[in-house]
């Protein structure tokens, strides 16, 4: 039997006060809801009387396994002694990781140019997460009045690293529909920053493409003119790249896109760029192999970081501070089998081949959805759950008011209609409030766009903390969900809210 008593010793309050909790662990709450008392598919009868099954579009996390060639080999290196290795990595990873990088940002470049990768400039770590907390530990001294530059909406645990470390997170608001990030707000956030005593330092820049929770996908341009900026103000670009196996290139038949060209000799007109010097690049293997279990991420960045090779052999080697961070927490990347399998899938053409159609499925995905969203709905939807008799049948979603505002990689960023006829001055209903009722009301799982807010006080903030779901397109495996049961919920919340009012249906302080 557990106790109620709180525990007497103390705790930190970067953790136990300022960060937040994940907007998953929330989600998932709210699935365990389903269905609550008023669930209208609990009032059907005859064939209606039989629960629709729960939607979870919440987490991202990949919608197919691993190939059985995959899962095969990993049982028979796992039959293998070795199982541990004191290194930054299985060697054939990183090499093959390395190859990789530079067969798809490095195209017509010179194989030996400064810019190419090699297996000293990567490190593996426990997922990508494990990868950006490093990463911040490394750059930022905790409670030193430090900051990192997130874009807004963000991703959730970025924010709630810097936190827990005690570095503010510093938001780049970006707007819809498109979500990118402005270089020249850029520039006045570190003109402010740098003019101020009592501002924190900002030490870094993150980006996220694709974005996560947006979908949006930054252009190339973008991209470089944010790494020139940092380049010039001494400061970290950290480029989270987890989806980057999802961008399809279509002159190249499914071949992977190059999300950018910061990697090469140079960049532009700048003849003298070094991706070394600014540069971190973030990975995670998780999501492209479909093992999210396995926890296998990687960090691309200057070799000085990790464990440089000595420059005799009777030198010790020296240990980086990405280093020094992974054997305080990790002492190496874990299962050695997990990691030569990968490096193996890397090159299989099978696998190659595989992984392209799994990236081209969930491009048709969101263009499944995008249909769905155009979908007219009929009355007998309506009228299966005895919801019928409503001025909304013959309308298509997109009519109800439900817009998809940016949709990429996993994920769609989608505006609800419920705040549309809300009088200037009244409160809102917050997108935690929508997000709960879809969860409990109607079995349909995403996630709210407040957990991916830190200042809820601008405009642009409190209008996307409103009024934006994210929903992961990448979990659900039969595309006729996207077409014609998803869409066919999301009306009946609208004919649901239309019937019963606002106040009946959404749960006040969500």
């Amino acid at each position: 039997m557990s106790s109620s008593r709180l525990p007497l010793f103390s705790l930190a309050p970067s953790l136990a006060i300022h960060t937040p909790a994940s907007p998953i662990s929330v989600a998932q709450a709210w699935q365990k809801s389903y269905p609550a008392p008023q669930c209208p598919f609990t009032a059907g009868t005859g064939a209606s009387s039989t629960l629709p099954p729960f939607l979870n579009l919440s987490q991202g996390v990949p919608g197919q396994l691993p190939s059985a060639a995959f899962r095969s080999r990993l049982r028979d290196e796992a039959a293998k002694d070795l199982h541990h290795s004191y290194s930054l990595a299985a060697p054939a990873l990183r090499q093959n990781l390395a190859r990789q990088i530079n067969e798809v940002y490095r195209r017509g470049e010179d194989a030996e140019g400064r810019g190419a990768v090699g297996e000293h400039d990567i490190c593996v770590t426990a997922g990508c997460n494990s990868a950006s907390e490093f990463v911040f530990r490394m750059l930022c001294q905790p409670g030193a009045n430090e900051a990192v530059v997130i874009p807004t909406p963000f991703y959730f645990n970025h924010s709630m690293q810097l936190l827990s470390l005690s570095v503010e997170p510093v938001p780049l608001p970006s707007s819809p529909p498109a979500y990118l990030p402005s270089p020249t707000a850029f520039e006045s956030l570190l003109k402010e920053h740098s003019a101020s005593q009592s501002l924190p330092k900002i030490k870094a820049l993150v980006l996220v493409t694709p974005n996560n929770p947006t979908g949006s996908i930054y252009p190339p341009q973008l991209i470089a003119e944010f790494g020139k900026i940092c380049k010039r103000e001494g400061i970290a670009l950290v480029l989270d790249e987890t989806y980057r196996e999802f961008l399809i290139s279509d002159e190249e038949e499914g071949g992977v896109k190059a999300p950018h060209e910061l990697f090469k000799d140079g960049l532009g007109d700048d003849k003298e760029w070094e991706w070394r010097q600014t540069v971190i690049h973030l990975y995670s293997f998780s999501k492209s192999f479909a093992i999210p279990g396995h926890r296998l991420g990687a960090i691309i960045s200057h070799p000085s970081l990790f464990s440089p090779p000595p420059p005799s052999p009777t030198t010790p080697a020296t240990f980086g501070p990405l280093a020094k961070a992974l054997d305080n927490t990790l002492i190496v990347p874990p299962r050695v089998d997990t990691q030569n399998v990968v490096a193996w899938s890397m090159f299989d053409e099978d696998e190659v081949r595989g992984r392209r159609e799994v990236a081209r499925e969930l491009k048709r995905r969101g263009e499944v959805f995008r249909r769905g969203m155009k979908r007219v709905i009929a009355e007998g939807d309506f009228e299966k759950w005895e919801l019928g008799g409503s001025a909304l049948a013959g309308k298509s979603l997109a009519e109800l008011g439900w817009e998809i505002e940016s949709l990429g990689g996993y994920y769609a960023f989608v505006r609800h209609p419920f705040n549309r006829d809300v009088p200037q001055g009244e409160e809102l209903l917050s997108s935690s409030q929508v997000a709960e009722a879809l969860a409990s009301l109607f079995g349909v799982g995403i996630l709210a766009a407040d957990g991916f807010m830190p200042d809820q006080s601008k405009a642009v903030a409190r209008d996307v903390c409103a009024n934006l779901l994210r929903f992961s397109l990448a979990n659900v495996a039969d595309s006729r969900i996207l077409e014609e049961d998803l869409p066919v919920r999301l009306a009946l919340m609208s004919r649901f809210v239309e019937l019963r009012g606002k106040k009946a249906v959404f749960r006040s302080g969500s």
